[in-house]
């Protein structure tokens, strides 16, 4: 048998590249889809993570408020013996919320402060808004019964929700 043919340049090692031929230690196309990939799924998790929790916090800060308008809306009634008025149509809000805001703030007494961001002037009306940027709705509602001593006034008070539609289970309530 013959012995190996041997380089004496290479010091007994092959004379092949330590790569193969046509690559230059770059990276791969594949490899970068890959790589790019990865990062495009971590970043729609962490977006999809960060809208879900600004969701969460914005429906804690409207039960929050309308916990506080409520609160108001009882001082009123403890100081004029009635709640703010509201027009007799449940469906127009927006009236009957910038009647609470006027009732509410231009009083003696002036019984919630609110943020520039809660509220939204147009002309000489003035609309209290929850986190979503939609008007709250407030309603005076006259609880009648056969017994004249059990008839009762009481409110609604309610936001639209993340989605902003009426009567949806998102809504954000004062009796819920």
């Amino acid at each position: 048998m013959n012995p190996p043919v041997v380089n004496k340049a290479s010091h007994g090692r092959s004379c092949r590249p330590p790569y193969p031929t046509g690559r230059t230690g770059a990276f791969t196309l594949i490899e970068l889809m890959a790589v790019i990939t990865i990062i495009a799924v971590l970043a729609g998790l962490v977006l999809s993570i960060a809208a879900f929790a600004n969701r969460k916090a914005a429906v804690s800060r409207a039960q929050a408020e309308i916990a506080e308008l409520s609160r108001a809306i009882e001082a009123y009634r403890l100081d004029f013996g009635q709640y703010p008025t509201s027009s007799t149509i449940r469906a127009t809000n927006l009236l009957n919320n910038a009647l609470l805001h006027q009732q509410l703030v231009s009083r003696p007494g002036r019984y919630i402060t609110f943020r520039p961001h809660q509220l939204r002037v147009s002309g000489t009306t003035t609309n209290i808004l929850d986190p979503f940027g939609n008007p709250y709705n407030y309603f005076r509602v006259y609880v009648a019964s056969s017994d004249v001593a059990t008839n009762r006034t009481t409110f609604d008070l309610w936001s639209f929700g993340p989605d902003g539609q009426s009567n949806t289970v998102d809504d954000i309530t004062n009796w819920r």
